[in-house]
């Protein structure tokens, strides 16, 4: 292998091992925790974060995939997927750096180095979005590339509960690239139709077998749901002055408790604690009861819970204020004996990413969800219109909108990791973008040359008539005597 070609891959490597020396063997937070205790087989599976992987980390934790692997490989996947994807617009080299790049900015930087669910959701939609660039890129490839992309999909519902609006945009991509000879010539409705039927019944698909695999795989049942019935509880109950809860739930019905322990931004000290006010889990029927008093609330004035769900939306994009706790800075005491390894390593990793925050970790100007959305508009509507590979880009871009539906009606506070995905996917989909639009500026000449020399008795030069046309706008030139790859 030449070092034009192995360059990309080299960068690469040493990001990654710049990640693992400066958080190995990565940080953890109370969820990342559990999912350990689960997968060394120190408490019982069950279906609070994600079952499916943890039962998958399960299984290789005997071969050695610890915390250390997991932050070596999420890091690893995060670029590979971010790497495919620019390759819509970049060569290689430009491909590798951009990605790299988006790692290393602000508002993703610390959160690559957590071991993580929303980094492995994150990691998993580009590794899905970069194999469909793939498949459209490279034709003759097309078949194992929509096979890996339509995999990488399943595990990127499996990170997430709320996935599947992100996903739905990425089944609409997969199916219209693996139809897309039959459509062709079909009017634009079926063109644009059968994708949309197609990937909308298969994600309805994908959520049965998954909810299915969850009760195969024997993960118990934790009723993740309460926190959310808790959140939105409290926050109409604050609102209204008068508690909603089930007075098995909480007898006391103190309004003034539930504002003191409780706001838009997190609900951990009203649940958990040395004296909770209404201490989690729940019991079964105690569950069931909140879900009553919730549907109660939901369905009795839906206008006040969508103004409540609104207020907190608000506050998680940064409309208000900037996100709150934007990484997760340390490895939480744990009974496994994890510790960072490298001190003096970790607290200039560290270092980095609080300089783009306050004392408390609450973001700056880097760290406005809206900001990104914004950008990921721009991007889809800049892709979208863009034939070939781009355009693929821009449905990646598009998923960034479709999943802060899950996000607006399924948070259980305001914390930067949510929208951090946002962030970097936005990131890498702009420079696309910037990248299309400036190979579209270049193009003019000989467009209007061949233009020039197809009208009624206009001439042009041999040289000008006989180019070949020109590569679908944002794909990257293949290298003199070789196909395009990856």
């Amino acid at each position: 292998m030449s070092l034009r070609r192995a360059a990309p891959w080299l960068l690469i490597a040493l990001t990654v091992l710049a990640f693992a020396l400066g958080f190995w063997p990565g940080h953890m937070n109370a969820d990342a925790l559990a999912m350990i205790d689960q997968a060394a087989g120190g408490f019982p599976l069950n279906d609070h974060h994600a079952p499916l992987l943890v039962w998958v980390w399960n299984l290789l934790w005997p071969l050695g995939l610890k915390p250390g692997v997991i932050l070596v490989l999420q890091v690893s996947a995060f670029l590979a997927g971010a790497y495919l994807v620019a390759r819509a617009a970049f060569a290689r080299l430009g491909a590798a750096i951009v990605g790299i790049l988006v790692a290393f900015s602000p508002p993703v930087f610390g959160n690559l180095g957590v071991i993580s669910r929303d980094t492995w959701f994150l990691a998993f939609l580009l590794l899905a979005f970069g194999f469909a660039v793939l498949a459209v890129r490279a034709p003759e490839r097309r078949t194992p590339a929509l096979i890996a992309a339509t995999g990488f999909a399943v595990l990127t519902m499996f990170a997430r509960q709320n996935a599947a609006a992100a996903v739905i945009v990425l089944a609409v991509v997969l199916v219209g690239v693996a139809i897309s000879d039959r459509t062709a010539a079909r009017a634009r409705l079926i063109r644009w139709g059968a994708p949309v039927l197609a990937a909308t019944a298969a994600i309805a698909v994908a959520l049965g077998v998954q909810l299915g695999a969850t009760k195969v795989v024997g993960a118990d049942p934790a009723h993740p749901e309460q926190y959310l019935y808790l959140y939105d509880l409290a926050g109409l109950s604050v609102r209204d002055g008068t508690s909603h809860f089930p007075d098995d739930v909480y007898p006391s019905g103190d309004v003034a408790a539930l504002d003191a322990n409780s706001g838009v931004d997190t609900i951990i000290p009203l649940a958990f604690g040395a004296q909770p006010t209404i201490g989690m889990p729940r019991s079964d029927a105690q569950v069931a009861e909140m879900r009553e008093a919730w549907l109660d609330e939901v369905t009795g004035d839906p206008i006040e819970y969508l103004d409540w769900r609104w207020d907190a939306y608000m506050e998680q994009i940064g409309v208000d204020s900037p996100g709150i706790f934007v990484y997760h800075p340390v490895i939480d005491p744990n009974q496994f004996g994890y510790s960072i390894a490298f001190p003096e390593l970790n607290d200039v990793a560290t270092g980095y990413q609080e300089l783009f925050a306050d004392r408390f970790l609450n973001g700056g100007t880097f760290h406005l969800a809206w900001f990104y959305l914004l950008l990921a508009l721009c991007s889809a509507i800049v892709l979208l219109i863009v034939a070939g590979a781009s355009r693929v880009v821009g449905a990646l871009a598009l998923s960034t909108l479709t999943y802060q539906v899950g996000l607006f009606f399924g948070t259980m506070g305001t914390q930067w990791r949510f929208e951090y995905p946002t962030a970097a996917i936005a990131l890498l989909c702009a420079a696309v973008a910037v990248k299309v639009v400036i190979d579209h500026g270049r193009r003019p000449r000989t467009d209007t040359a061949l233009t020039a020399a197809a009208e009624p008795g206009a001439t042009a030069a041999p040289s000008e008539v006989s180019r070949p046309a020109a590569e679908p706008v944002g794909a990257p030139a293949p290298e003199r005597g070789r196909p395009p790859a990856y």
